[in-house]
């Protein structure tokens, strides 16, 4: 179960890290556009797969039978846990509303 609960931990580190904090860390490694999409994807896969195999791992950890001493080992991985997604919505929530609209000027067009 501690090994599935680390990946679970993991998974939503690189998932914050790609969907928030793309933009500082492209800058911070001078990663170009096409790297700082590659970036996105490859930080949402692998935190989402992480996550998936973290989360069949502390199933199959709970099916078995429990021992009372590991509970004690499990709770500060499950306070990081839930510290980590209380974060993650709240810098989704921050990221959402700090980025201003692109006004267009009336000279302007757009071309998709």
């Amino acid at each position: 179960m501690q090994l599935g609960l680390n990946c679970i931990i993991a998974g939503i580190v690189s998932v914050i890290l790609a969907s928030c904090y793309h933009r500082p860390i492209s800058s911070l490694f001078s990663l170009t556009a096409e790297f700082e999409s590659g970036f996105v994807f490859y930080g949402l896969s692998g935190g989402g797969l992480l996550a998936g195999l973290g989360v069949v791992i502390t199933v199959f950890g709970f099916i078995r039978s429990p021992c009372p001493s590991r509970n004690n080992r499990l709770i500060p991985s499950l306070i990081t846990l839930i510290i980590l997604i209380l974060f993650f919505f709240m810098s989704l929530f921050s990221f959402f509303n700090s980025t201003d609209p692109q006004h267009i000027s009336p000279n302007e067009t757009v071309s998709v």
